[in-house]
């Protein structure tokens, strides 16, 4: 039955669309709506991508309060980012988990480390440009392990010139950070550094918090941290066509506290806490209809977790080490092989490794290593102006003790109407290999894993709206996720012994909807909803995810130099576990966040409120969100 309504709501919406649609007069204002600057959320689906995609372009008079990557995106509807019982970043989309989601830096993946899990909350935001959202069927070109989606963070190039950016940030948290960026653009060799620090001794929590006997109230018991980042970039020509960009980057922090539930006391902490990592890209045109994009890359992640009986942190019950390091390769060419024909494919090796050691479970140490190899191949089709018909094959396996093989399939089909209404049908097969953890753990992992596989359909409208003459845009995406193999523990009442194996299905569907609108020039408007709906086959609820969100941002300019923010979020019940595993459910709750932001010459000034009515609210159970926040930020250009 809700599979019949389902493709119902599809009719119904495809069936409205010329009743709805502006008139092709409209569409120069329309386009303006994408041209304003600010930090504005770009949806669409397209056939690099293949499904429902955000782009959230990142300026300087935006950023706000954000010290770091998750700041940037954890008010985007259909995302859902909280922090896990061990202090990294909790992302949700789409029902997907952070381990079945793929993190990368400049199309490269990051290092996710024996966890499977890259922690949003330690990469900061020193150079980011936008980040692109892929929730929906993802194409072969992002290779394995991308059964969750993708999230691709891109940094700015480098300008010509000197360029030397200060930016500093205090809030009432007494958290500061203080960031320096200088870059120089010559013709052929382009240069630029960054270095960053952010402390904070911890952050508010609402005034209407009832302290509990673990818990003080006012600031958050135990959430503490220190982080060193520095960077290095090179980009180049060599002999006119051959173009090198290498990039260097080190993440440090000596101490980050983990907050614990608010209903028990646990000290803990991570020291030495570090990630380098480096990348090494060359693309050349081979011949006039082939180019060639090659890039080398290595990832590193250490850190020493430490367990206590006390506050002081000085006497340890458990001192743990680990060590995680990715090398990888990706070859990709494309291959025009006419007007009407594009071809793209490629090569992915990449071999990750890991070693433990503490002074409790595992004093000898222990180590394992997976090592991937994935070949892909996407051709795009233009039958006309109009329609593009795309499909795609990754294939790809996996060693540890054995090889195991894989197949993941991707299929689009891309429509233009002349009134500029765009539309698409889109599939893909993809995959999540298992984790570290999961494969080498000496007391519950599985050598004999197989690859998680979810099958992803989307259906996707862009509709340029002309409401009261002026232009907006809609994008609505229906989608539904079938997955199986998942990977969960599993008790054996013989010996006692919780194994992981494949034993879980899901599935899930919703749709989301964006319009943004532009009713004067001046005033730039946007509302968003994601829902998200649990199927009848599922093993599992939709743990931490609303079934409703909704974001309703505004950008005013009130003069050529001073803009005013606004943004407003909603977000429903969610189901979550306790400490002793049984399900309880979270209240929903809205934020409200403000800022101003003024231009003075080389200066911008932002000062702002976030959580404007010291909402009191819990990201999870027994973790309850951050208070009232005002702050200040200071950007200098020269």
């Amino acid at each position: 039955m809700r599979i019949k309504q389902f493709i119902i709501l599809i009719l119904l919406i495809f069936s409205s669309i010329s009743i709805i649609a502006a008139e092709p007069d409209s569409l120069e204002v329309v386009r303006k709506v994408y041209d304003m600057e600010g930090l504005t959320i770009r949806a669409e689906a397209t056939s690099s991508t293949l499904g429902y995609s955000l782009t959230r372009e990142i300026n300087p008079e935006d950023q706000g309060s954000a010290l770091n990557v998750s700041d940037l995106i954890v008010d985007v509807p259909g995302i859902r980012l909280t922090t896990s019982g061990k202090g990294v970043s909790d992302l949700r989309m789409r029902g997907f988990f952070g381990k079945q989601i793929k993190i990368l830096i400049n199309g490269r993946p990051l290092n996710a480390g024996y966890f499977g899990n890259v922690d949003l909350h330690s990469l900061p935001v020193v150079d980011v440009e936008r980040i692109n959202i892929i929730k929906g069927p993802i194409s072969a070109q992002y290779g394995a392990n991308t059964m969750g989606g993708a999230i691709d963070i891109v940094t700015k190039e480098i300008p010509s010139g000197w360029q030397n950016i200060s930016r500093f940030i205090i809030d009432r948290n007494s958290t500061t950070n203080l960031s320096y960026i200088a870059s120089y653009g010559a013709r052929n060799h382009d240069f630029r550094i960054n270095l960053a620090r952010s402390n904070s001794p911890g952050y508010y929590l609402s005034d209407d918090f009832e302290p509990t006997t673990f818990e003080d109230g006012g600031r958050r018991n135990r959430s503490a941290y220190t982080r060193y980042s520095g960077g290095f970039g090179w980009q180049g020509y060599l002999a006119s066509i051959h173009s090198f960009d290498f990039q260097a980057n080190y993440i440090y922090m000596d101490n980050k506290e983990i907050p614990s539930p608010v209903y028990e006391a646990n000290f803990r902490r991570y020291t030495d806490w570090r990630n380098y990592n480096l990348s090494l890209r060359h693309r050349v045109p081979i011949t006039y209809n082939l180019d060639s994009d090659f890039t080398l890359y290595y990832d590193h992640n250490a850190d020493t977790y430490e367990e206590y009986t006390d506050s002081a942190y000085q006497n340890p019950t458990l001192t743990s080490e680990l060590e995680s390091n990715l090398y990888g390769m990706k070859w990709d060419t494309g291959w025009n092989y006419s007007d009407r024909l594009v071809f793209n494919q490629g090569y992915i090796y990449e071999y990750n490794s890991f070693a433990r050691e503490d002074n409790v479970t595992y004093q000898d140490g222990y180590s394992g290593s997976i090592v991937t190899h994935q070949v892909y191949g996407q051709p795009e089709l233009y039958l006309t102006d109009s329609l593009i018909l795309t499909t795609g094959f990754n294939l790809s396996s996996f060693q540890v003790n054995d090889r195991k093989q894989n197949v993941d399939l991707s299929a689009g089909v891309f429509y233009s109407f002349a009134s500029n209404i765009r539309t698409s049908l889109t599939y893909s097969r993809n995959n999540r290999y298992p984790i570290l953890q999961e494969l080498f753990s000496s007391s519950s992992g599985n050598p004999d894993l197989l690859p998680e596989k979810a099958d992803k359909f989307e259906v996707t409208a862009g509709i340029p709206l002309n409401l009261g003459n002026r232009g907006a845009y809609l994008h609505i995406a229906l989608f539904r996720n079938d997955i199986f193999n998942l990977i969960e523990p599993k008790f054996n009442p013989e010996d006692g012994s919780r194994l992981y194996h494949n034993v879980e299905k899901a599935d899930n569907y919703g749709t989301d909807i964006d319009i943004t609108h532009n009713p004067w020039n001046f005033w730039l408007t946007n509302l968003s909803y994601s829902l998200i709906l649990s199927g009848r086959k599922s093993d599992y609820s939709l743990l931490r995810m609303p079934r409703h969100s909704f974001v309703f941002s505004n950008e005013v300019k009130l003069t050529d130099n001073l803009s005013l923010n606004q943004e407003s979020e909603f977000y429903s019940e969610r189901d979550d576990l306790d400490n002793t595993d049984n399900q309880q459910m979270l209240d929903s709750y809205n934020l409200h966040n403000i800022s101003l932001s003024y231009k003075f010459r080389a200066a911008i000034v932002s000062c702002g409120i976030d959580n404007v009515f010291d909402t009191l609210y819990y990201e999870r159970f027994g973790f309850p969100g951050r208070g009232r926040n005002l702050f200040f930020s200071l950007e200098l250009r020269v």
